[in-house]
């Protein structure tokens, strides 16, 4: 689970900054979904599922964050 937190914050601190883009400064957020092969899925689909479950769980938490599928029927959002 620590990795996944690890690598969670530091892809959304990296999508966070600022870009210049034709001289005007973009910002962007995201929400991202976790699923992790086997534990949430064994197959592409099942996967895809669990991971859009767990963006749209984040999204609902708000702006830059990220939701780790449930495991078992409990909610796991990673700290």
């Amino acid at each position: 689970m620590l990795i996944k937190r690890c690598t969670s914050r530091r892809s959304l601190h990296f999508i966070q900054e600022a870009y210049l883009i034709a001289t005007k400064e973009i910002n962007i957020s995201a929400s991202l979904g976790i699923a992790m092969y086997p534990e949430h899925g064994t197959n592409v689909q099942d996967l895809l599922i669990n991971a859009d479950v767990a963006m749209l769980a984040s999204k609902e938490q708000g702006r830059n964050t990220f939701y780790c599928f449930p495991l078992r029927n409990r909610s796991a959002r990673c700290p």
